[in-house]
């Protein structure tokens, strides 16, 4: 246990490398994301803020200027410019948009609520002298494997409690979604409702076994691995592609400074 917490390989080379890729998630999903002229010309009657900042007023116009301040922190953030004090902005900001675009919905959640997390505790990292506490940095990092450990277990327990274990086993579940909202790929697929008995099975130990690798270090990049290519199959199938999580993978699990030295290329 003390060895996940506090000694994490190159832990603070890859807070650096989480920051920058974090920054670049964020700053894509704005700038490319449906996070358009919605949010202006429907405020006035559909825009309700709840719980944790009812008071939170409604931003009209002014919507634009919260959207570009993230994306310029970001940047700023990406740079490496003062982050004692610019990290935590982008942090705040960034939950205050993220916070508003939840006042236009009836849920307190967004699917890229880790971003939020992962920016606050990149915060804790971030000393005005420039000097870095290694054991900090592991802990920082222990704490974002374990959220991505628990958000899959969740997801999978999630099945459970609402279709039963018979959600793994029998396929209809994958197989009726894809029909409504499949690929054009995946729609092909479902003239064989056989192959979706696997996926299921597949989604199953995905989920509820796979998760527990992420806490050991010989299976800690195998079980990330496998998570992408999950993904990339359930984009293919489903067109459901979550890369705002597993875009984060690369620094997190398989960044390796010693030979990103060797190819001239470091990240600080």
């Amino acid at each position: 246990m003390n060895t996940f917490l506090f000694q994490q390989p190159f832990a603070i080379e890859k807070l650096n490398a989480v920051r920058i890729s974090l920054c670049c998630i964020v700053i894509v999903l704005l700038s490319f994301g449906p996070y358009d002229s919605f949010y202006v010309d429907t405020a006035d009657w559909l825009y309700q803020p709840g719980w944790p900042f009812p008071w939170f007023p409604n931003l009209g116009i002014h919507f634009w200027t919260l959207k570009y301040l993230v994306i310029v922190l970001g940047i700023c953030c990406i740079v490496n410019f003062q982050l004692w004090l610019i990290g935590p902005l982008f942090a705040i900001s960034f939950l205050f948009f993220n916070f508003y675009i939840t006042g236009f919905s009836t849920t307190y959640w967004v699917t890229n609520t880790h971003l939020n997390f992962f920016a606050f505790a990149l915060c804790f990292e971030y000393p005005k002298n420039r000097v870095y506490s290694y054991g900090k940095a592991s802990f920082i990092l222990a704490f974002m494997i374990t959220y991505i450990a628990v958000l899959y277990f969740q997801a999978g327990l999630s099945k459970v409690i609402a279709g039963g274990f018979n959600w793994f086993f029998d396929g209809e579940r994958i197989w009726i979604e894809t029909i409504l909202l499949g690929t054009p790929f995946g729609k092909w697929l479902t003239q064989w409702p056989w192959i979706f008995i696997p996926m299921s099975l597949g989604t199953g130990v995905f989920e509820l076994i796979l998760p527990f690798g992420f806490f050991f270090l010989n299976t800690r990049k195998i079980v990330a691995g496998i998570a992408i290519m999950f993904h990339l199959l359930t984009f293919a199938i489903m067109g459901i592609t979550f890369w705002f999580l597993w875009a984060l993978f690369p620094a997190i699990f398989f960044y390796n400074p010693p030979l990103a030295k060797k190819m001239c290329f470091s990240l600080k």
